[in-house]
């Protein structure tokens, strides 16, 4: 994932924009994630995140059915196989009541919070199988306003260690 990422800042610095104008030019939160690997050795799924405020000002927002999420709590991702299907949520599903003030998290302009979900306790991952996690949203802000969250897909593969038996 890093190499991706400085590609994308040497193709947007030979373009006169930033790399966050090449990926979605009117978003709000940037979700730049990768699977950790030792994890995925060890038989889990754990997607690390890094979410940056790339608006230009600063945002309040949800961090509920993010990446910044606490834990699963709900489908949110698309995960596809790579025969292209679609992975069926089987973790919890929680509804929550209507958010207050201290539910919402602010993000100042250019700051970056880094999270990580265990993804192999809601999800049935097949061993020796390549998988694509994708993720693009809009939420309403504490203000009402629209805020763009979007990731660049991720791809993986697991190992032989991953599957029904050995979560």
């Amino acid at each position: 994932m890093k190499h991706v990422f400085i590609v994308l800042i040497g193709m947007a610095s030979m373009q006169g924009c930033n790399a966050s104008q090449m990926i979605a030019k009117d978003t709000d939160i940037l979700f730049t994630c990768a699977v950790d690997a030792p994890a995925i050795a060890s038989g889990r799924v754990i997607l690390n995140c890094s979410a940056s405020n790339v608006s230009g000002k600063p945002v309040r927002f949800l961090p509920w059915n993010t990446p910044l999420d606490s834990r699963l709590m709900g489908r949110f991702l698309d995960i596809t196989s790579q025969d292209g299907e679609a992975l069926e949520y089987q973790g919890m599903m929680v509804k929550r009541a209507a958010p207050i003030p201290s539910d919402y998290i602010k993000l100042q302009e250019t700051e970056v919070r880094n999270n990580s979900l265990d993804l192999t306790i809601s999800y049935d991952f097949n061993a020796n199988n390549s998988y694509t996690i994708s993720y693009s949203t809009d939420q309403v802000g504490e203000d009402g306003s629209v805020v763009k969250l979007y990731m660049p897909m991720v791809e993986f593969s697991t190992g032989d260690v991953i599957g029904n038996g050995n979560l």
